[in-house]
């Protein structure tokens, strides 16, 4: 075989592969003057010599593949964890690395840090159900809708059936920008598909979105928590009217209930199972109403009560909370009508404040209650010669130890 026809004969030790790898050969073109039927020795040379460099380039690009994929498998070789631990140990392993079972930023990173570890992690992370269980949404700089969905009906299908934790937050700087607050609708409208799974539903958004939420035809029956904090209140947008949380039947029944800025009227649940509540801005009627429809409470949380708006008649007989432990109250402006119509007979926490209010009606309570109080907490404001009312109020405690 003449130079200009000649190839390299490389053999990959890694495959047994041998030959010219695909090579491309360039082509070498001779401009002596005269003689246009053959190549100038020279030209010969650097063709042979061209070609071999081209040979050279595909069988050193064939190794580096080899290479890239031998890489790939060292963090397998590498990985003392793996390599000693079954599958299915490492996957529960796994799931100690969230937190705990509210949505956070870090629990949401976990997964995928877990899976940019190595192939095998990746697989394991991905089959790992309970690492997907936590949903996060922070959609403030959101733009991109396929992508966010494509991301979120990913997360949601390798949470297989299991409940989900879901954390929601929107707030626009304009309530009339149509663009993004579709992107929200869409989030929504995928949560909604889910309902059935929903756990732990915290949502920091406008009244308007929280209306959005609705359950498919088995209902919300797996939510324990509720918690709806409105980003910010308007009354210029169309959907303001949908204001409220009301997912359909059959009603949710949770456990733990926090909301601010909504009246009972506007949340749509089963109260009668209800045992931790954190409420803000009920009016004096609406606490009572709470009192009978969660007779279950162990702890209690009111702050920012309101007077009524309307003449209503207190409750002629005491409402009595059997079970309740633990009543945190801000009662600046309102505090007897509540205190004189309460038994609280398993209170052993209390937390008061009070802004011009007599004290009488809660030593009142806490002696009618023969309540077992070991902590409690007391801030009144602005009230003068307070200290026999404080005596009096220590006295009324059977026993306190903070």
């Amino acid at each position: 075989m003449d130079a200009e026809h000649q190839s390299t004969n490389f053999r990959c030790a890694t495959c047994g592969e041998e030959g010219n790898f695909g090579s491309s050969y360039p082509t070498t073109s001779c401009s002596r003057i005269g003689r246009r039927d053959s190549a100038c020795p020279s030209c010969v040379k650097i063709q042979a010599v061209d070609r071999q460099i081209a040979e050279t380039r595909a069988f050193l690009a064939h190794l580096k593949a080899h290479r890239a994929t031998l890489l790939r498998n060292i963090n397998k070789d590498h990985d003392p964890f793996l390599d000693i631990i079954p599958t299915e140990l490492a996957s529960r392993i796994f799931t100690f690395c969230m937190e705990d079972t509210v949505p956070t930023a870090v629990n949401n990173h976990v997964p995928l840090t877990l899976a940019a570890v190595s192939r095998r992690w990746r697989a394991i992370a991905q089959s790992t159900a309970a690492l997907w269980t936590q949903i996060r949404l922070e959609l403030n700089h959101l733009h991109h809708l396929p992508e966010c969905e494509d991301l979120l009906r990913q997360w949601l299908e390798r949470s297989a059936q299991l409940p989900l934790s879901i954390f929601l937050h929107a707030w626009f700087s304009s309530c009339l920008d149509d663009d993004r607050w579709g992107i929200v609708y869409s989030v929504v409208k995928i949560l909604n598909e889910h309902s059935s799974r929903w756990c732990h539903l915290t949502l920091h958004v406008p009244c308007f979105i929280v209306g959005q939420f609705k359950s498919g035809p088995e209902g919300a029956h797996n939510l324990r928590v509720l918690s709806i904090k409105p980003s910010f209140l308007y009354t210029t947008h169309s959907d303001t009217l949908k204001k409220g949380f009301d997912v359909g039947t059959p009603l949710p029944s949770p456990e733990t209930v926090t909301l601010v800025g909504f009246h009972l009227a506007d949340i749509k649940i089963r109260w009668e199972n209800v045992t931790n509540v954190s409420l803000s801005t009920l009016s004096i009627r609406e606490c009572f109403r709470l009192f009978e429809m969660a007779p279950r409470l162990l702890e209690c949380t009111l702050h920012y009560i309101n007077p009524n708006s309307t003449l209503t008649p207190n409750p002629i007989s005491p409402i009595f909370l059997y079970q309740l432990s633990r009543l945190d109250i801000d009662a600046r402006f309102t505090a007897e009508d509540l205190f004189d119509h309460m038994v609280l007979p398993s209170l052993n926490s209390l937390v008061y404040r009070g802004c011009e209010q007599p004290l009488h009606p809660l030593i009142s309570c806490i002696r009618r209650s023969a309540c077992p109080i070991t902590t409690l907490t007391f801030n009144q404001h602005y009230i003068e010669d307070i200290g026999t009312d404080i005596y009096k109020l220590l006295w009324a405690v059977p026993v306190s130890k903070n």
